[in-house]
């Protein structure tokens, strides 16, 4: 059974914990399967989080301005937002 060595959690896995990636010499990529989808989260909460201070900033600058604002910060694709508002028009 082949294995490599994962970069980031040093751990030595079967080669099927890892990732196709076709720029590197043994075609797969530097970091086990477990150790890519955690840093994907990691990095996903921390832009949320960011994204949404921002965006209650710019709702209380414009609240400030005398301009009606309402802020949807659910986790949800701007397209079913857009529908979704749109159903609640008619």
């Amino acid at each position: 059974m082949k294995t490599k060595i994962c970069t980031k959690c040093k751990r030595e896995l079967p080669v099927e914990a890892f990732a196709k990636h076709n720029s590197t010499k043994d075609g797969l990529q530097f970091w086990c399967k477990e150790c890519k989808r955690q840093r994907y989260q990691e990095t996903r909460e921390h832009t949320l989080k960011h994204q949404k201070e921002y965006a209650e900033k710019v709702k209380a600058l414009l609240e400030e301005k005398g301009i009606r604002v309402e802020l949807d910060a659910r986790q949800e694709k701007i397209g079913y937002k857009i529908r979704e508002a749109q159903l609640q028009k008619v």
